[in-house]
């Protein structure tokens, strides 16, 4: 997962340690974007950016390592 500011990184983990205190560790690093999509092709893992905690119906950004793109989403809570 990508942050843009510190502040939401840290309300993200706020909200996975109300939700699940087996969370414990975290790497968090800090870079620029393409650095992250770099680690994302080497992981092969897909890449979120500011993922709505507080907001279901807020956009955000996926990139998807296997084929290279960006797509834009929308989280709904059901």
């Amino acid at each position: 997962m990508v942050f843009t500011t510190p502040e939401k990184c840290h309300k993200f983990i706020r909200y996975l340690s109300e939700k699940d205190d087996s969370v414990r560790y975290m790497n968090i690093v800090s870079g620029s974007f393409e650095h992250m999509i770099d680690i994302a092709n080497q992981t092969h893992r897909k890449l979120v950016v500011d993922f709505p905690v507080s907001n279901p119906s807020k956009k955000y950004i996926l990139y998807d390592s296997e084929s290279k793109r960006i797509n834009a989403s929308i989280a709904l809570r059901l």
